[in-house]
């Protein structure tokens, strides 16, 4: 719709639509964690994240625990709901704010970086690297466990509260 409406522009309103997305969705996750009274390290990162996928959607895999944290997302339901509708160029603008963004909203001490991103560039993975981060990933399991999904937005929420973001970053 942006590039219907503003297609001059459409790069930057997307691109900024996108990082207040991202940064809201760190915010968010950044509030649950401080109320239930926990730090802001990497491993609440993981376990405050608003999306929960199923192993077939979202494929993971961690290439480094440390002393530089390094993933690689092998599949993603992302960019396969943008496949599906035609809508992976929009979706690539998506993937180029939206995790750095939620990291900053998070946690702005932490850096992430993101060397590769599948159907951008012509990976077939999407490489995340945060810089002097060490991760256990039995802390994340209990912590996911003792939250229960308490904080997962289902897709319709993530969706709606894309949208709202949208309004508000297109109306200011």
């Amino acid at each position: 719709e942006i590039e219907r409406v503003c297609p001059a522009d459409c790069s930057r309103l997307t691109e900024r639509v996108v990082t207040d997305y991202g940064l809201d969705r760190g915010r968010i996750a950044r509030e649950n964690t401080l109320k239930m009274g926990d730090s802001l390290d990497i491993h609440n990162y993981k376990a405050y994240k608003s999306l929960r996928t199923t192993d077939d959607e979202f494929v993971e895999e961690v290439l480094s625990y440390g002393p530089d944290l390094t993933t690689e997302v092998r599949r993603c339901c992302w960019i396969d709901v943008w496949r599906q509708y035609g809508l992976l160029e929009y979706g690539k603008r998506y993937c180029l704010y939206c995790d750095k963004a939620m990291m900053r909203g998070y946690n702005p001490a932490v850096t992430l970086e993101i060397p590769a991103l599948m159907e951008r560039d012509g990976s077939p993975v999407c490489r995340f690297v945060w810089p002097s981060v060490t991760l256990c990933p039995e802390r994340v399991a209990s912590k996911k466990e003792q939250l229960q999904g308490r904080f997962v937005m289902s897709w319709g929420q993530l969706t709606d509260h894309l949208l709202h973001c949208a309004k508000q970053s297109l109306n200011s």
